[in-house]
């Protein structure tokens, strides 16, 4: 009779061990998917500044003056006329970090034509 107590005594403390542990990995979750959203928020923001900040038809030299002065590390390349870039870290979450690779095309006249910004993760 002693052995079935004991199971039962066992079983009740597994099933609130595994409560708590839910509940604690709810905390957690909710708490990184807040500190996501937030992140999220910022890095929308980031975004709308490059494109608010260099709109199509903004001068090359405009264009470098930008990215120096916000200290984005790019390069431009005259063969295909472009900008390429990357802002680094802009959010991590564990191993994975998330950083936001942007291409900007100049036309025949060295007028910006076209942003792309990705999202890009690097992690194991």
């Amino acid at each position: 009779m002693k052995a079935i107590n004991d199971s039962n005594h066992f079983k009740q403390i597994t099933t609130y061990n595994l409560s708590g542990l839910c509940l604690i990995l709810f905390l957690l979750i909710a708490g990184c998917n807040q500190q996501a959203s937030s992140k999220n928020t910022a890095v929308r923001q980031l975004i709308e500044s490059i494109q608010n900040d260099i709109p199509i038809g903004t001068p090359q030299a405009d264009v470098q003056e930008y990215l120096d002065h916000q200290q984005i590390e790019s390069s431009y390349n005259a063969e295909t006329n472009q900008y390429r870039g990357i802002i680094r870290k802009t959010s991590q979450n564990g191993f994975v970090i998330e950083n936001l690779a942007f291409v900007i095309d100049l036309d025949n006249n060295n007028l910006v034509s076209e942003i792309t910004i990705e999202t890009k993760y690097t992690g194991p």
